[in-house]
């Protein structure tokens, strides 16, 4: 099977894995952001390694989802994933089951995400708020995400429990994106650095909000999420970096940024397609009757992916979902 269609494949397994337990995507994205935090206020290269937020991944997607439902075969969660590189990623969940310095990494992770989250007053918290204080205003930060709901699919009134926030959708970038570099071993990007850039992308709207392109207060988007940025990230010892980050990605100045851009706007293009089929087939009453359309061709006619790292993707989704129309709709 080409790559193109490999990686299409993989996205519409993997959000129908994600979508069974929205919760497990605001975890992974909670702990993800613990562990960056914790790498750079901390120069700690334990927590600074690609392999972690895709183990990340793979443990809230799969391993804690298998433990919760154990009646289904573990290896239904790790579909997504064998088909893009069973070996890599199972040697991954082999780590996170038999690897006690890659258990204690997890459990750190855990256990102080879920400190910070329930405001509980444990020791590493207790630390943190006498040494870095800033690390824990940050970590809320980034937890406000979980509650900035994507306005694309509020306006056309998507059933509710389909209505991902800012970090579901972060999430399934993440995971496109260690999908991209599994299979097309991209030789002038950092995928530490993209992973690092999904994560932050989204903060600034903490402040803005999601504010659709189109709509009255887009032109001054740009300015209020880089002062919530700015605020946000100010105290802290690595603020210049985040800061920094963050600014590359908005102004795309570097590759990584470029890549991270058409990531941004081709997953909720994917995500339309898995929608329709999932709305068309409970007969939901819906605004817009074909979402993938609605979203691809707005994307195609704003020629994003021209001389991209996505374009042959996106010009085979679109050749895929167009010819699935013509078989479904009537002449």
């Amino acid at each position: 099977m080409d790559k193109e269609k490999l990686i299409l494949k993989y996205y519409q397994e993997l959000v129908k894995l994600s979508q069974k337990d929205l919760l497990s995507s605001i975890i992974f994205f909670e702990e993800a952001t613990t562990s960056m935090l914790l790498a750079h206020e901390f120069n700690n290269d334990f927590f600074k390694r690609p392999s972690t937020y895709e183990t990340l991944l793979l443990w809230n997607l799969t391993y804690n989802n298998y433990q919760t439902n154990s009646k289904q075969n573990i290896n239904d969660y790790l579909k997504p994933f064998d088909l893009i590189d069973k070996d890599y990623y199972k040697s991954l969940l082999d780590k996170m089951v038999y690897d006690p310095i890659t258990l204690c990494k997890l459990n750190i992770i855990s256990s102080l995400t879920k400190d910070l989250e329930t405001k509980a007053n444990t020791f590493p918290v207790i630390l943190l708020k006498k040494n870095n204080p800033e690390f824990i205003s940050s970590f809320k930060t980034f937890s406000k995400l979980k509650d900035i709901l994507r306005q694309g699919w509020i306006v056309r009134k998507i059933d509710k429990e389909y209505i991902e926030s800012d970090s579901t959708h972060s999430m399934q970038m993440t995971a496109f994106a260690s999908a991209y570099f599994r299979l097309f071993e991209p030789t002038d990007l950092d995928l530490q650095k993209v992973i690092e850039m999904i994560l932050i992308h989204e903060v600034g709207e903490i402040l803005a909000g999601d504010i659709r392109e189109g709509t009255a207060n887009h032109d001054s988007k740009s300015k209020i999420e880089e002062q919530c940025i700015r605020n946000s990230f100010a105290s802290l010892k690595s603020s210049d970096y985040f800061i920094n980050l963050w600014l590359d990605f908005e102004h795309r100045l570097s590759n990584e940024a470029k890549f991270v851009f058409e990531c941004d706007k081709i997953d909720p293009c994917l995500k339309a397609a898995y929608l329709d089929k999932v709305l068309n087939s409970k007969k939901t009453n819906i605004k817009t009757s074909n979402l993938f359309e609605d979203f691809y061709s707005y994307e195609e006619n704003k020629k994003r992916f021209e001389n991209g790292y996505l374009e042959n993707i996106f010009k085979e989704f679109g050749k895929t979902e167009r010819d699935k129309q013509k078989r479904i709709l009537p002449q």
